[in-house]
C-alpha cells in the first residue's frame, strides 16, 4: 500500500528538519563509504549454532536485525555459523538516513505514484564477518552439516520477518531471495534423521508462533509429536507481529525482543547493567533460554506475547491454539495447584505475580481481557474506514494531478525531466495547496494518530493477555501432570530443552 508520509516531504521543503545524529554512525562514517569485504568466513569444524538473518530485500535488512545477528553469533561463539541477508561483499544493512536527502518534489511524486520502501535511508555492509547469505541454499547446507556431523544441543537462531496465515501452520519466515520457510519445511529437515541431536528453534520474526508446530512429525499435529528432542522459542504468537526491526542508527533505541533476550542470555538488561539473580529463577547460577524469554516476557513494554513449544503442545492436546485474540477459558485452580507450579512452573508465577499488579481475579481478568478485545475491534473497524478514506483521497489527487500533467507518474517517459524542469514549481504548489492535497494531509494526520492509540491498545491487551495464558498454562500443565504417562514426558522433556539443561 501506499503508507504515510507524502505530507512530511511536500510541507517540510527543501533540507527538512535536522534529526538528532548517532555518535556511532558518525564515527564509522567519517571515513567516506564503507570498504565491502567480499572473503567469507570459514565454516567451523563443530556446528553447535547456526544464526540466520535478514529479510527478502534490500530495504527489508534494518540496522536492528544486523544487531541482532551480531550478538547472537558473539553470544553461541566460534562454533556458530553466522548467515545474513546478501552475504559478504554485499551491501546488506539498511540505515535510516540522519537528515533527509533528495529533492522534496521527486520524493513526493515517487510516494505518490510509486511507494517502495527504502527512500529514506542508505545501506552499507554488515560490520561483523559472515559464512555467507541468510538464503535457504545456505540455511539448509548449515542444518545438512550440523545434523550429520555434530553432538549435543544444536540451536537454530532466526532474526528476520514473518508472515502469518489462517492457522498456525501456515506462518513462514522470509529468507534473502524471497524464499520462505515453515513448520513443515523445519520438520522435514528434522524427521527421519540417524543423528539424533536434540535441536533448539529461537524465532524473534512476526507471527513466529506457528513455527512452534515443527515439533509435530511433518509438522502436523495429527501425526503426533516427533520422536527426536525438539524445542522451540518465539518472539510472539502465530496471529501476532513482533518489534525489533528498527532502521534507526541510534542503536539504544532499539527495543525488539531479540536484543532484550540476547541480553538476558548474558545475565543484563538493555543498558548492559548485571542483572543475573533477577533473571534466573531456579537459582542454579546459568541463564536458560527459557529463563531469558520469560525476563523480557515480563519486562518488555511491547505487543509480544512470547511464546514456547512446550506451551503450545499443551493447547495442541486439547486442539487450541496460542493466540493473541479469541476468547480464553480461565478456570479456578484446584486448591494446591498454585503452590506445585511454583516448584514446577516458577516462570508462570513469576510472570503472574509481576504483572498482576492490580492482583485481579480470574473472573475479573475475563472481564478485562473481553474489554480491552471489545475496545480493539470497534479501533480496528474505525482505522478500516480512515484508510479506506485516505486512499480515495489520494486516487482523487493522483487523478487530478495526471489530468493537468500526464506523464507525472512515469520517470522514464522521455518528457519526465522537461516537465519537471518546465512545471516544478507549479507541481510543488498544487501538492502543497490544493484543496485536494489538504484533505489528504488531514486524512494521513489522523491515520497517523489513530496508529498511536492502536499501539497502546495492542501493549495494554498484550499485558492481560500474557497473565491469562500463564493461568491457563498452569491449569493445563496440571491436568497433564494427574494423566502422566508419555504426553507428561514429552512436555518434560520440551520444557528441559527450552530451559537448556539438556
Amino acid at each position: 500500500g501506499f503508507g504515510l508520509g507524502i505530507g512530511w516531504w511536500v510541507k517540510k521543503g527543501v533540507g527538512g528538519k535536522e534529526l538528532p545524529r548517532a555518535s556511532f554512525l558518525q564515527a564509522q562514517a567519517k571515513g567516506g563509504e564503507e570498504r565491502l569485504e567480499a572473503i567469507a568466513l570459514p565454516w567451523p569444524k563443530r556446528i553447535d549454532a547456526i544464526v540466520i538473518g535478514g529479510g527478502p530485500t534490500p530495504s527489508a535488512n534494518p540496522l536492528a536485525l544486523e544487531e541482532d545477528v551480531a550478538l547472537a553469533a558473539e553470544l553461541f561463539g566460534a562454533s556458530s555459523v553466522r548467515l545474513f541477508a546478501g552475504g559478504p561483499g554485499t551491501r546488506a544493512v539498511f540505515v535510516s538516513d540522519l537528515e533527509p536527502r533528495g529533492e522534496p518534489l521527486m520524493q513526493a511524486i515517487g510516494r505518490l505514484f510509486a511507494p517502495q520502501g527504502g527512500r529514506d535511508g542508505h545501506y552499507r555492509p554488515a560490520r561483523f564477518p559472515l559464512h555467507g547469505a541468510g538464503t535457504i541454499e545456505m540455511l539448509e547446507m548449515a542444518l545438512a552439516r550440523a545434523l550429520e556431523e555434530g553432538e549435543g544441543a544444536l540451536t537454530l537462531y532466526i532474526a528476520g520477518h514473518g508472515e502469518g496465515g489462517e492457522v498456525p501452520k501456515e506462518s513462514q519466515v522470509w529468507l534473502w531471495g524471497e524464499d520462505t520457510i515453515d513448520a513443515k519445511w523445519l520438520a522435514r529437515h528434522l524427521d527421519g534423521r540417524k543423528n539424533q541431536r536434540p535441536f533448539r528453534l529461537i524465532a524473534t520474526t512476526c507471527y513466529g508462533g506457528g513455527l512452534a508446530e515443527f515439533v509435530f512429525k511433518e509438522g502436523e499435529r495429527e501425526k503426533g509429536v516427533a520422536e527426536d528432542e525438539r524445542c522451540g522459542l518465539f518472539a510472539t504468537t502465530w496471529d501476532e507481529e513482533a518489534s525489533g526491526c528498527d532502521p534507526d542508527p541510534d542503536r539504544a533505541k532499539h527495543e525488539g525482543f531479540g536484543v532484550l533476550f540476547l541480553a538476558a542470555l548474558q545475565g543484563k538488561d538493555r543498558a548492559g547493567g548485571e542483572i543475573r539473580e533477577k533473571i534466573d529463577l531456579d537459582r542454579d547460577g546459568q541463564i536458560g533460554p527459557y529463563e531469558a524469554l520469560s525476563w523480557v516476557r515480563i519486562n518488555a513494554r511491547s505487543v509480544e506475547i512470547p511464546i514456547t513449544s512446550s506451551e503450545n503442545f499443551l493447547r495442541a492436546r486439547i486442539g487450541k491454539n496460542m493466540s493473541a485474540e479469541g476468547p480464553l477459558e480461565i478456570m479456578p485452580l484446584p486448591s494446591g495447584v498454585w503452590k506445585w507450579a511454583e516448584r514446577e512452573l516458577p516462570e508462570q508465577v513469576a510472570l503472574i505475580r509481576a504483572l498482576n499488579r492490580e492482583s485481579a481475579s480470574l473472573e475479573k481478568l475475563s472481564g478485562l481481557l473481553e474489554e480491552i478485545e471489545t475496545r480493539k475491534r470497534e479501533h480496528d473497524q474505525a482505522m478500516d474506514k480512515m484508510q479506506e478514506e485516505f486512499s480515495k483521497r489520494l486516487r482523487q489527487l493522483s487523478r487530478v494531478a495526471l489530468s493537468r500533467w500526464p506523464v507525472l507518474d512515469d520517470p522514464f517517459h522521455p518528457d519526465f525531466f522537461a516537465l519537471i524542469e518546465q512545471e516544478g514549481p507549479a507541481i510543488r504548489r498544487f501538492l502543497e495547496e490544493s484543496p485536494l492535497a489538504l484533505r489528504v494531509f488531514e486524512a494521513e494526520e489522523e491515520l497517523e494518530a489513530m496508529a498511536s492509540v492502536d499501539l497502546a491498545l495492542r501493549i495494554e491487551r498484550a499485558g492481560w493477555r500474557k497473565i491469562a495464558l500463564a493461568y491457563e498454562t498452569i491449569s493445563l500443565a496440571w491436568a497433564l501432570a494427574q494423566e502422566g504417562g508419555p504426553d507428561w514426558q514429552r512436555y518434560e522433556a520440551m520444557r528441559a530443552c527450552e530451559w537448556g539443561k539438556r
